[in-house]
């Protein structure tokens, strides 16, 4: 189950960022798939997931061939 959850957030999330979900309708297309939307799931938490989601993506495009790019899990 839980892998099915973050397939779904992170296919939503994607759409989010390149246009193709709605930010107001990002929880409904979660539920949509999901049949429920998972526990602590707020517009104000997906406003901050996209933004973390954008930032890095920028920090991934600026990752030189070679390199890494290194996480710290909080």
């Amino acid at each position: 189950r839980q892998a099915l959850e973050a397939e779904v957030l992170t296919r939503n999330l994607q759409g989010l960022s390149n246009g193709a979900v709605a930010q107001h309708e990002f929880i409904a297309s979660v539920e949509a798939e999901l049949g429920r939307a998972p526990g602590g799931l707020t517009d104000e938490v997906v406003t901050r997931t996209l933004a973390r989601y954008i930032e890095l993506l920028n920090l991934w495009e600026r990752v030189e061939e070679g390199a890494a790019l290194g996480l710290r899990w909080q």
